[in-house]
């Protein structure tokens, strides 16, 4: 009889000598954040062989829970049952295997109107241009980002998300929700399909990625396809995620889509489908914004009021600035300004008040500010907002607090996030209020500045500052805190 077992004790040194031949675990894409809201967020990445994905995440660095998926190289993993408007840490683990840093997200808001976030489309090109304008971005902190579409050039064929999506914006989207919509790039691949695959898009009151809704706070977003801006199904849909978002009290509603209804560049010019087919939906529900690309230009349209004459009117922004080669500009009647440059869209609603300026990406103004605009849909409300990027060693970070005319503020800053509900004022973000960073009576601008200087040392690089404010009025009398303002030293 032949004894084969004993051959298992020669086993062990062969593995050994194998081990250096076997794949080792690592990612081959991500981590992204997508999908967010005020009790969950989406971790996606990509690893080089089958493995156990893992999500070590926690209130603190110190983490704490751990989320597991399936064994499989394309890992979607859900966080749930967290508190709205909080930090979060995460990070990877392939199996037992610690893959990542710890990075750091935030919730979404279950009320309040006070978000920040980006706009620009019409970037995978893999130029200089778009690593700039990639960089740019990463400069400032956001809650969410929008991209108007022709996410990868030329075909949105699926070898491209790596290099010309996944790979320059990586530092964000480890932080940050995106939420794309169609270019017509986009579809030149049957259907749109690798696109699809690509991205975590909220599906749940539309069946589809191609088009969509979710709130933040009491701002709700839509995305759509413009590709087929005709399609029955999507302009039912729309009237009703309208009628829906309006009874349920939206204060702020935007759409993004990748053909411009107006549109002063010299390429394309305006979209006569999207301005017959979904123009009047815009105007009937009075949405306040509407991003766009397509056209490589910067642009704000006047308020149009092209079908609702009596209603309030709907501005319209194009913002295909975000790498491919630029076009021309022929300015049109209903534009307020056009710029044929590359940049980014920064976009601040603080309660009552919207603010926009546009980043400028070109080599030589990199990161100067340009077209500042305002809406406003009552009174102003207590709110901070950054008006300088993330500073570095030696550097000034800067922003605004805006509180209604003639009413007492003050700010606070601390080093670290902190949470306790306080009784008639709301949440008090701050760990401990280190200290009192300005104070005063605001004037009849109904906005002050403030600035915090870094010390030029190393050692700050990686540290965050947050800042909160409190704002009290006579007239009526009210005591509230505002939203947290953050930043991180770079």
């Amino acid at each position: 009889m032949i004894r084969l077992h004993p051959a298992k004790h020669h086993l062990a040194p062969l593995l050994l000598l194998l081990q250096p031949l076997l794949p080792a675990q690592s990612l081959t894409r991500g981590p992204a954040i997508w999908e967010s809201s005020a009790s969950s967020f989406l971790v996606a990445f990509q690893s080089a062989s089958n493995a156990t994905g893992r999500i070590e995440w926690g209130p603190t660095e110190a983490l704490g829970s751990t989320t597991s998926g399936p064994s499989t190289t394309d890992h979607a993993i859900r966080i749930t049952g967290l508190l709205p408007d909080h930090f979060y840490w995460y990070r990877v683990r392939l199996g037992n295997t610690v893959v990542t840093p710890t990075f750091r997200t935030r919730t979404f808001p279950a009320s309040g109107s006070d978000v920040s976030f980006f706009v620009f489309g019409d970037c995978g090109s893999a130029s200089s241009d778009q690593m700039r304008v990639a960089s740019l971005c990463q400069s400032w902190n956001w809650d969410l980002g929008l991209l108007t579409g022709d996410i990868v050039y030329p075909d949105g064929q699926a070898s491209g998300f790596d290099p010309r999506f996944f790979t320059p914006y990586a530092p964000i989207l480890r932080t940050t929700p995106h939420y794309p919509v169609l270019g017509n790039h986009d579809v030149h691949t049957p259907n749109g399909q690798p696109w699809q695959d690509a991205f975590y898009l909220p599906t749940n009151n539309s069946g589809t990625e191609r088009w969509y809704s979710f709130d933040f706070g009491k701002c709700h977003f839509i995305g759509l396809d413009s590709t087929q801006p005709s399609s029955q199904s999507q302009k039912t849909w729309l009237r009703s995620d309208l009628q829906t978002a309006r009874s349920a009290g939206a204060a702020w509603i935007f759409v993004t889509l990748h053909h411009p209804p107006y549109s002063s560049g010299t390429q394309h010019g305006r979209s006569q489908s999207v301005f017959s087919h979904l123009c009047p939906i815009f105007e009937e529900f009075e949405v306040d914004a509407v991003f766009t690309g397509h056209d490589h230009i910067y642009e704000r349209s006047m308020v149009i009021k092209d079908y609702y004459p009596n209603n309030r009117g709907v501005v319209y922004f194009v913002a295909g600035t975000g790498g491919a080669g630029l076009y021309g500009i022929d300015p049109e009647p209903y534009s307020a300004y056009a710029r044929s440059s590359h940049g980014v869209l920064k976009v601040d609603v603080r309660g009552n008040v919207f603010r926009s300026v546009f980043l400028d990406g070109s080599s030589g103004s990199l990161g100067t500010q340009r077209d500042a605009f305002s809406m406003t849909r009552g009174p102003v409300t207590a709110a901070l907002r950054a008006t300088s990027p993330d500073p570095e060693p030696g550097q000034t970070f800067s922003g605004a607090f805006d509180a209604p005319n003639g009413s007492f503020r003050a700010l606070f800053a601390s080093l670290q996030p902190g949470y306790a509900n306080v009784p008639g004022l709301g949440l008090l973000h701050l760990g401990t209020t280190d200290f009192v960073l300005s104070s005063g009576m605001t004037g009849s601008s109904q906005t002050a500045a403030f600035s915090l200087g870094i010390p030029n040392q190393s050692a700050l690089v990686g540290e965050d500052l947050y800042f909160q404010g409190l704002c009290a009025t006579a007239n009526p009398p009210t005591l509230g805190l505002t939203h947290l303002l953050y930043s991180r030293i770079r």
